[in-house]
């Protein structure tokens, strides 16, 4: 149960009445009106027809879906709601994910209880994940929330990265895409001796290189024009220059953490009056993802 803690309740009545969607708000208690005995709740956020709910098989256990907002089975106790393990108010949302065919967890972060929605941008393209969301304190965790099995299903190549200021950019390079493919950097020594095979080292050094080239900008959703102002090509410089870290997603499905650099911008065209730029740039694998 959101006991003492915050209960989502916007859009939740949005399409039943025209009255402007319900804030973040804290809740203690739900009354529930009328002469009846009532073994177990649960509010879904979905229009139903008549059917479905004379359908309903009221001992079956219940189970969390994507529009559920609250349930509870009353076992043993008088708490109903989304959270259960805790006993004073959420603060956190800690949220994992794992492949389907997987039992091993990956920690995606911690975000503040008053966030709504998480992007996931280590996903790779191809792969079924199932997410877990745990609501926390300064002492507890919940039980978990569990997803329905997601496939990945994108395209293109992609490069994500974080601004100074913490907000996250995404370029999806896709058009006249030129990749030469990957050299992987190794500490590879062949030495000569005066047996009949020459001897060999390896070291740790093992990581991918390449660069890639596409005509980047934005699409103008009112003539389909490619738009790619100066500022446009200045930011983007900048970003490639910049040494932080970036997730690269390729149309395959790969995806690294690399550094990237040496940007350079050449005129498709330059009988084009508007002068679109092939942008290019070389990454190099910095760490695992």
């Amino acid at each position: 149960m959101f006991l003492s803690g915050n209960f989502l309740s916007v859009g939740v009545f949005q399409n039943v009445i025209r009255v402007p969607s319900p804030v973040l708000r804290n809740y203690s208690s739900v009354k529930i009106y009328g002469n009846a005995v009532i073994d177990k709740l649960q509010i879904k956020n979905k229009e139903v027809d008549n059917t479905t709910l004379q359908n309903i098989i009221i001992t079956d256990t219940l189970k969390w879906t994507p529009e559920t907002v609250a349930m509870c089975e009353f076992e043993n106790n008088l708490l109903a709601g989304n959270v259960v393990g805790l006993d004073s108010p959420v603060t956190h949302w800690q949220i994992s994910r794992r492949e389907s065919n997987s039992s091993i967890l990956k920690n995606l972060g911690i975000v503040d209880v008053s966030n709504i929605e998480f992007t996931d941008y280590t996903c790779q393209q191809g792969k079924k994940y199932v997410y877990e969301i745990y609501a926390v304190n300064d002492s507890q965790v919940s039980e978990g929330f569990v997803t329905d099995e997601i496939e990945m299903n994108f395209w293109g190549w992609f490069l994500i990265g974080n601004d100074p200021d913490g907000s996250t950019y995404v370029y999806n390079l896709n058009l006249n895409v030129d990749f030469g493919g990957y050299q992987n950097d190794e500490d590879f020594t062949e030495y000569e001796t005066y047996q009949e095979f020459n001897a060999f080292s390896v070291g740790k050094r093992n990581f991918l290189r390449g660069s890639l080239s596409a005509i980047t900008g934005d699409i103008s959703t009112n003539t389909g024009e490619l738009l790619q102002p100066v500022d446009y090509i200045e930011t983007l410089r900048n970003r490639i220059q910049d040494i932080s870290t970036k997730i690269l997603k390729s149309r395959k499905g790969e995806i690294f953490k690399v550094k990237t650099h040496a940007f350079s911008a050449v005129p498709v065209d330059n009988g084009i009056e508007i002068q679109p730029y092939i942008v290019k740039f070389d990454f190099i694998e910095c760490e695992k993802i």
